[in-house]
């Protein structure tokens, strides 16, 4: 029998806060191809942030790619994400964030726990 090759990490975002923890996806030399959303979730899309060095974050713009500045997201929802932008990523913050007409964060009103699908990097 093969071996999963797929791997799950759990993000959470705190309740009163807009952003995950930071998350490290060469822990395992993973990159992320899909995320499953919670049940419960206070009505946002999501965008990202991603760093070199896991100190100084910027929003991820992949240039020659499609445009990820968010992902429409909805409450139990599973999101494929288009892997090769998440290639170079080592260190990651995915944010609760509004986008359409006002560019703003949204406070989730409680935890909500994000499940990452990972990926050995080399995976295609």
């Amino acid at each position: 029998m093969a071996q999963e090759r797929r791997e799950v990490i759990e993000a959470t975002i705190d309740a009163g806060e807009s952003s995950t923890d930071v998350i490290d996806l060469t822990i395992r030399g993973r990159q992320l191809v899909a995320i499953q959303m919670p049940a419960e979730w206070t009505v946002a899309d999501l965008a990202f942030e991603a760093s070199a060095d896991g100190v100084t974050y910027s929003r991820l713009w992949p240039m020659g790619e499609e445009l990820l500045q968010t992902v429409e997201a909805a409450p139990d929802v599973f999101i494929v994400v288009p892997s090769r932008i998440f290639r170079s990523v080592r260190y990651l913050k995915i944010t609760s964030y509004k986008a359409a007409g006002v560019d703003a964060v949204v406070v989730q009103a409680e935890d909500r726990t994000l499940k990452l699908v990972v990926m050995p990097a080399e995976w295609r």
